[in-house]
């Protein structure tokens, strides 16, 4: 059978079940289907919880990112991608998650902490500070980076781990171990 008439008799099968009253109204469907991808991304974080009981750290995190690409406001997920990504002590990407996590409101006050604590390591004191006060407690001073170089600029290259650098007149030039080869200008960051 051609694809056309593939197609068609698929069309005459739904609307026969609609008609029947053998499926529920197109508006139901619709609206079961948040739930469902809800009802994954929890699944999916199960069994990454699960994964990372038994050492499986890096099949963990994949399951986290996947419930995380399902259900991008589930909150268990953001706050494991947080920690596992701090854990390999990548903390651009660890304070990205707890971000979109402080945004949505569903955060604890450690969530908070945690990403003020990013903020510090990473140089962002302003942010960090206006963190601190907002939980009423005072900026460490010891991770103050008072004898760090300020931050001209920062750049995100989604997940990849920055293989190496090169400058090349006005440009940074940044290869990933994922194959990419991205220019950025030195004066702002922008992408090339």
């Amino acid at each position: 059978m051609s694809r056309r008439g593939m197609r068609a008799l698929l069309v005459v099968m739904m609307v026969a079940l609609l008609a029947t009253g053998g499926c529920t109204s197109l508006g139901n469907l619709a609206g079961e289907i948040p739930g469902r991808l809800a009802n994954r991304a929890e699944r999916l974080y199960r069994h990454g919880e699960a994964l990372a009981s038994r050492g499986l750290r890096a099949e963990a995190l994949l399951a986290y990112r996947q419930a995380y690409e399902v259900g991008p406001h589930y909150a268990p997920a953001l706050r494991r991608l947080g920690e596992a990504y701090a854990a390999q002590g990548r903390r651009r990407l660890a304070a990205f998650f707890l971000e979109q996590l402080v945004a949505q409101g569903t955060h604890t006050p450690e969530d908070r902490a945690a990403l003020a604590a990013h903020y510090l390591a990473l140089g962002r004191t302003e942010q960090a500070q206006a963190l601190y006060q907002a939980l009423g407690q005072p900026m460490p001073v010891s991770e103050s980076g008072a004898d760090r170089l300020p931050l001209l600029w920062e750049s995100r290259l989604e997940e990849q781990t920055v293989s190496g650098l090169a400058l090349a007149g006005d440009a940074v030039l940044a290869g990933t171990h994922g194959g990419q080869l991205v220019a950025l200008d030195r004066r702002t960051g922008a992408e090339r």
